[in-house]
Formats: structure tokens, C-alpha cells, sequence
């Protein structure tokens, strides 16, 4: 989290290739350390490159999309983030095959190798053309000063939505082992085919062209309806249709969350804005999984998924207020 706001105010003052660059390095310390490591102070110092890589990454993955595409900022993120997840599938059934078919040095070395490729990206970015800012200069652009009412309302309703995701991804996956009694290959293999259905309905929606009101309106009753069934519905395959049906109200949130990202944060300094708005979202899903274990220690899953619908919906209806009836799409 502090890679991130540092890159991020590092980013909109000095440029974006060097921060790419950074993660690109912080990625290959990474993968090189989990390769060579054989105590838990060597995975622990291989996590810590593998964070500081992710928080260069998210530092300043929308900026660049921001500044490709004037006028469908969010559009764009929107579907960065569909195609995100189906390759996530991809990767999750290539390493299920690649577990059964490699030894674990081996699939590191592989990885390694990739790590290497992958640096042609970061290489191909346009170079930076703002001089190097001190320091001092960087620190300062860190204050959250100044921002607007609706700027902290995604901000608030991104917490909500990460409390609701965090609950649902930490616990489905449990229920499936300890109440179904789904192998561990059915329960990845469900996993996956939730990033899939996120990637099609995501695509699927902004192919249609949905008024605002009626994304909304999708992501809220999918999401409602899916909490209220796997509480009164206890059967696997229900369970496993109603995980899915999820995954598309997720999807839905992609498409106005972005673009209620994109209105606020895209003038100004964007990764600083973005690293903002995010962040207590981070801290949120971290507290989430505690606070949903305790309830369902004492109340059961229930619940949790009813109190993730409501935290969904209040995160659905704060962004369709800061957009309002008629935001366009951007």
C-alpha cells in the first residue's frame, strides 16, 4: 500500500515508464525468490518483492489507460479489467494442468522465463518526458486535500463493495470443501469459471449499452437475489449457479464503477486520485474477512452473505448517485 501511493505521486510527477519499469525489476526479484527460497524468511522477502510489484502495478495501471483513451476512460478500464479476468481463468486452469505435469522448480523456472518476456511491455512504453521532481515535491502531492464530495463517495462506496467481494471470495470457496464436499479441483475449477462468466458478462454489457439505471439495477437484484438463495437453497449445484450469477453482478458493478472512477479521478493528478479513492477499499477487505469470520463463527454463513448483498447494494447506489440517471459512459 505505501509502494503504491509513493508510485503513484512519483508517477504523476516524473512520468509512468519508470514506474513500469520498477515493476517489471520488482517482478523478476519476485519470481526469482520464490524460486531460490527454502525457509520462510525466504518466501517472506519473496511476498514483500511480490507486493511492492503489484503496488507499482495498480499505482499506475489506470493512468495509462486514462491517457489512451480521452473520453471513455471508463469504458476502457472497464474492459482492461474483463480481459484481466479471463486471462486470470486461463492462468488458473494452465497452473492446475501445469501441477500435475511439472515439478514446482519447474514451474517457477518457467515463470521466471516469462517474467524476462514480459519486460518487451514495460520497454515499449513511450518514454517519460517531465524531469525528475525531488523528494519533497513527490510527498507533498500525497495530501487529500481538495478532493470532492463525490470523489470521497466512491471512496466510501468502494469500501463497501470490498467488504461485500472479500467476504463472498474468502468463504465460497469453504463452503464448497466443508459443507459440500467439493474436491479441490471442482472448487478451482468453479473459481475460474467465475472470472470467465466476469470477462463474457462484462464484455456482453457493454456491447448492450445499458442506461446507467438499469446496470444498477442488474448488479443490485443478482447479487440480492444470489446472497438470499445460497442461504435458503443449500444444494451444491445451486450453490455453484448462484456463485456464477455473482460473478455477473460483479461484472455489472465493472461497468459503473469505472466509469464513476473515471469522472472523478480523471482530472488532476490521476494515479494520486485513484491511489485515494482505493486504499480504504484495501484496508476494508483486509478488516472484512475478520469481522465476516466472526460472524459466521457465531451465526453462520448466512449472514454474511446477507450483509455482503447490503454492502453491494449501498456501493451500487452510491455510484449510480455521482454518475446520476443520465452519466454517460467514459
Amino acid at each position: 500500500m505505501a509502494a503504491r501511493f509513493i508510485a503513484a505521486a512519483y508517477a504523476d510527477e516524473c512520468g509512468l515508464k519508470r514506474v513500469f519499469v520498477s515493476e517489471w525489476i520488482a517482478r523478476i526479484l519476485a519470481t526469482f525468490s520464490f524460486l531460490v527460497s527454502s525457509s520462510p524468511a525466504g518466501f517472506a522477502v519473496a511476498n514483500a518483492f511480490e507486493g511492492l510489484s503489484d503496488g507499482l502495478f495498480w499505482a499506475v495501471s489506470r493512468t495509462a489507460l486514462f491517457a489512451q483513451t480521452r473520453g471513455k476512460e471508463g469504458a476502457t478500464s472497464a474492459f482492461f479489467y474483463a480481459f484481466r479476468n479471463l486471462l486470470i481463468a486461463m492462468g488458473m486452469l494452465a497452473a492446475g494442468w501445469a501441477a500435475s505435469s511439472f515439478t514446482f522448480e519447474q514451474i517457477l523456472g518457467f515463470l521466471v522465463l516469462a517474467v524476462f518476456i514480459s519486460g518487451v511491455f514495460p520497454a515499449s512504453y513511450p518514454p517519460d518526458t517531465v524531469p525528475r521532481a525531488s523528494p519533497r515535491a513527490i510527498m507533498r502531492k500525497l495530501s487529500p486535500a481538495g478532493r470532492t464530495r463525490a470523489f470521497w463517495l466512491v471512496s466510501l462506496g468502494a469500501v463497501f463493495y470490498s467488504y461485500a467481494i472479500a467476504s463472498i471470495a474468502t468463504f465460497a470457496p469453504i463452503i464448497m470443501r466443508t459443507q459440500f464436499g467439493f474436491d479441490y479441483w471442482l472448487i478451482g475449477l468453479i473459481t475460474a469459471g467465475y472470472s470467465i462468466v466476469y470477462a463474457i458478462a462484462a464484455l456482453c454489457g457493454q456491447r448492450l449499452h445499458l442506461a446507467k439505471r438499469a446496470e444498477t439495477a442488474i448488479q443490485i437484484s443478482l447479487f440480492t437475489l444470489a446472497a438470499i438463495g445460497i442461504y435458503l437453497i443449500p444444494s451444491p449445484l445451486a450453490f455453484s449457479a448462484l456463485f456464477l450469477a455473482i460473478a455477473t453482478a460483479d461484472a455489472f458493478h465493472t461497468l459503473v464503477f469505472e466509469d464513476a472512477m473515471a469522472k472523478v479521478a480523471k482530472k488532476g493528478r490521476v494515479s494520486i486520485n485513484v491511489a485515494l479513492i482505493v486504499t480504504p477499499s484495501n484496508i476494508a477487505s483486509a478488516a472484512s474477512i475478520a469481522i465476516s469470520g466472526f460472524i459466521a463463527q457465531y451465526a453462520g454463513f448466512g449472514p454474511v452473505f446477507l450483509i455482503s448483498a447490503v454492502a453491494f447494494a449501498a456501493h451500487a447506489i452510491i455510484n449510480y448517485r455521482v454518475l446520476g440517471p443520465d452519466g454517460r459512459r467514459g
